[in-house]
């Protein structure tokens, strides 16, 4: 995970939205393109993806096929506050 998402996972104290996450970290391990809950991929980023939360929070992660790699960019706050 990056610093930013290391962050964001210390601050989540909701139960609900701390499933949520611990849902979409199992999915991506296993299978990050799976849906449902469907993904939407970033504009201007290659490979870069975002899942929905809530209205606010998305979990926005980077895959890197060729390492077998994803890296979790940031958990709370919408993409366009990366």
């Amino acid at each position: 995970m990056s610093k930013r998402a290391t962050e964001d996972a210390n601050k989540i104290t909701k139960k609900q939205l701390q499933d949520k996450v611990k849902a979409l970290f199992s999915i991506l391990q296993y299978d990050p393109y799976k849906t449902p809950p469907y993904f939407e991929k970033l504009r201007g980023v290659e490979n870069k993806y975002s899942r929905r939360l809530n209205n606010k929070d998305r979990l926005v992660y980077e895959i890197f096929k060729d390492q077998n790699l994803i890296i979790i960019k940031s958990i709370l706050g919408h993409y366009d506050d990366n």
